[in-house]
């Protein structure tokens, strides 16, 4: 910020000299920051960039695509084949990985232990729930007792509870019929083979995530 002088007052009484206040000016204090801001996200978006340069791009195995973050850290996301729900953060050391959520359903955890050995040969020993939400703990009853299922106390008590009867979960399952009627729909009007392949996929996902919910069976951290 730039401190400047105030010039003398139009009621300064005659003889005196005139008093100099400082006063604080901001007018560039905004577009200071927001340099500031837009260089530090130039700089980011840069490193992220030159990190998928030097990493090739993703890697899609299954379910999964994997993004490398840096060495031993991979963020893995859904590849369209069916519903994973969260996002998983997977971190690998020479001799174990941890997965961070282990996704919204058995079928999805299942599916990126699977889809891992595309990036590593190295035993998931811990899952990490970050919360308590479904679409990022409800994978965990496929973990056997060699992995330690960690999380905040939290999350602990929220997944003992009736966490299959609160919104958060009901609205991920309750609207799937009508999406899928919809979808029926749209598959049947549309002309387009590309789209109309891209909407079966989609329903052939949601059909599927009305059967694979069946199994869950909620797994706190220990």
């Amino acid at each position: 910020m730039k401190i400047e002088d105030c010039p003398p007052s139009s009621d300064q009484p005659i003889g005196q000299s005139p008093i100099n206040y400082p006063i604080t000016r901001l007018s560039n204090y905004p577009i200071r920051a927001r340099a500031t801001a837009l260089f530090a996200l130039f700089i980011v978006g840069w490193l992220w960039l030159d990190a998928r340069a030097q990493s090739g791009g993703p890697i899609v195995s299954g379910a999964h695509r994997f993004e490398k973050v840096t060495d031993g850290v991979y963020y893995a996301t859904a590849s369209g084949t069916m519903t994973v729900g969260a996002n998983s953060p997977i971190i690998v050391t020479d001799t174990e990985a941890m997965v961070i959520d282990s996704e919204i359903t058995p079928a999805a955890a299942r599916a990126l232990v699977a889809d891992l050995k595309a990036i590593t040969d190295r035993p998931v020993r811990y899952v990490v729930d970050s919360h308590y939400h479904y679409d990022h703990a409800f994978g965990n009853q496929v973990f056997g007792p060699e992995v330690q299922i960690i999380g905040h106390e939290n999350t602990r008590k929220r997944l003992l509870g009736n966490t299959m009867e609160q919104y958060t979960y009901l609205s991920s399952v309750e609207p799937v019929p009508a999406r899928v009627e919809a979808l029926r729909k749209r598959i049947a009007d549309e002309n387009d083979p590309q789209q109309k392949g891209l909407l079966e996929r989609q329903m052939a996902n949601s059909l599927a995530y009305l059967e694979q919910v069946k199994e869950i069976k909620v797994t706190p951290p220990a």
